[in-house]
């Protein structure tokens, strides 16, 4: 099999990293559903702490803190402060300049 990823120019590259970004999450969701309906049951969210949320996202903590404020959903156990991946990556989509 030949690769023909030295065919692509960078614009190419971009614009199907993009598709694939955008349309990854609605199948994904739509498989999902489908064996669900089968039975079978979704693996339990994975909760990550600020600093994991951070690193994640590779930004500080006072830049997450901002993330929150723009509307980077939260979980609440007492004072912890807690995050899905789901919900970190669905909100990166939401939230993409450029």
């Amino acid at each position: 099999m030949k690769n023909f990823e030295n065919l692509l120019t960078p614009a190419d590259k971009a614009f199907l990293k993009q598709l694939f970004t955008e349309h990854s999450l609605e199948v994904t969701n739509k498989i999902v559903a489908e064996l669900s309906s089968f039975g079978f049951e979704q693996a339990p969210e994975k909760y990550l702490t600020r600093d994991e949320a951070a690193a994640k996202i590779r930004v500080s903590l006072p830049t997450l803190d901002k993330r929150i404020e723009d509307g980077l959903p939260v979980r609440r156990n007492g004072k912890k402060i807690l995050f899905t991946e789901r919900e970190i990556d669905e909100f990166l989509r939401r939230n993409r300049t450029g």
